[in-house]
């Protein structure tokens, strides 16, 4: 048994390392599918979030997007996102030391004079 349950081990060691490395693409399409299965249960989510490439992906989809010069809780914008931030948010996931911070919530009247909730998050902890 325990020749058995090392190999178990070593399988889902290679299996943590391989959702490191996956392209974040491939990762979100995966994740897309199998939100729409109400049975499945969703496994390593939180290990999703060492891939650095998930985070420039992220960024990618939203430097050019009108209001994202819009200062956070923090008072910084994405403009000042840097590898130094992202190597410092995925290390302090690594060693859970991660703390979200307080978002600021503004309402936002539209033109229709209705009312929408905007929420700013920071980019990064301290």
């Amino acid at each position: 048994m325990a020749k058995g349950s090392s190999y178990y081990r070593l399988m889902q060691l290679m299996e943590n390392v391989g959702d490191i490395m996956r392209n974040p693409e491939s990762v979100l399409n995966s994740l897309t599918e199998h939100s729409t299965q109400t049975n499945y249960k969703f496994e390593r989510l939180y290990r999703v979030l060492f891939n650095e490439e998930m985070f420039y992906m992220a960024y990618q989809r939203i430097y050019a997007k009108q209001g994202n010069m819009t200062e956070g809780s923090d008072g910084k914008t994405i403009d000042e996102m840097s590898l130094a931030r992202i190597e410092k948010l995925i290390g302090s996931l690594r060693d859970e030391t991660y703390q979200p911070n307080p978002a600021r919530r503004t309402y936002i009247r539209r033109k229709t004079e209705r009312c929408v909730l905007l929420v700013l998050r920071r980019l990064t902890t301290n």
